[in-house]
C-alpha cells in the first residue's frame, strides 16, 4: 500500500508535469511490474494499492466483492441532513447510474466520512455533484482491511492479501 501525495498520477508513466506513482517506488525491485488497483485523481491524497497480481487486482476493484472504501470528504457547501440521507440511500449520477447506498458520518458542516463499495469513475465527486455540492478535498483512508493509519505521504508499506481481506 502507498500513501499517494497530491501531484502524482496513478498512471504507470508521468503525465505532463505530474509524476507517476512509480516515482515513489524507486527503490522497489518490482517497480516496473506493479500496477495500481483503480485509478485516482492527481489532486487528492489517499491509500493506493499496487500489485503485480492481475487476479488480485480484479478482486480488489470488482463491485461483486463489495470491498469497502472509506474517504474523508470536504465539500464546498454545507452538507445538510437531507444531503447525507440522499448519499446513504444512493444517488443518481449525471449519466443515470444509481449508486449503491453509502454510509455517511458527518464530521462538520463541510466534512463527512463516506464509505462505499463501488469503484466508479470520479464516483465521490459525482456523488456530491448529485446533491448539488462539490468536493474540495478528498482523502481515501481505507480499502478493505488496509488502513493508512500513520503511514506518511509518499511512503509505502508491504501488505499481504490477508491484510486486504481481513474485514
Amino acid at each position: 500500500m502507498l500513501h499517494k501525495p497530491v501531484g502524482y498520477v496513478c498512471s504507470d508513466i508521468p503525465e505532463g508535469r505530474h509524476k507517476s506513482y512509480r516515482d515513489l517506488l524507486d527503490d522497489c525491485v518490482y517497480q516496473e511490474t506493479l500496477h495500481v488497483a483503480g485509478r485516482l485523481d492527481v489532486d487528492t491524497t489517499w491509500l493506493v494499492l499496487v500489485t503485480n497480481d492481475g487476479k488480485l487486482n480484479h478482486r480488489i476493484i470488482t463491485p461483486k466483492k463489495k470491498m469497502i472504501k472509506i474517504y474523508e470528504v470536504e465539500s464546498e457547501k454545507i452538507l445538510s441532513a437531507d444531503d447525507c440521507k440522499q448519499l446513504e440511500s444512493g444517488v443518481t449520477l449525471e449519466n443515470g447510474y444509481m449508486t449503491l447506498p453509502a454510509k455517511v458520518q458527518k464530521i462538520s458542516d463541510n466534512k463527512i466520512i463516506l464509505s462505499i463499495h463501488e469503484w466508479k469513475y470520479h464516483q465521490i465527486k459525482r456523488m456530491l455533484e448529485a446533491v448539488n455540492n462539490k468536493v474540495t478535498k478528498l482523502h481515501r483512508t481505507q480499502i478493505g482491511g488496509c488502513i493508512l493509519w500513520d503511514l506518511p505521504e509518499g511512503k509505502r508499506k508491504e501488505i499481504t492479501e490477508n491484510n486486504l481481506f481481513s474485514l
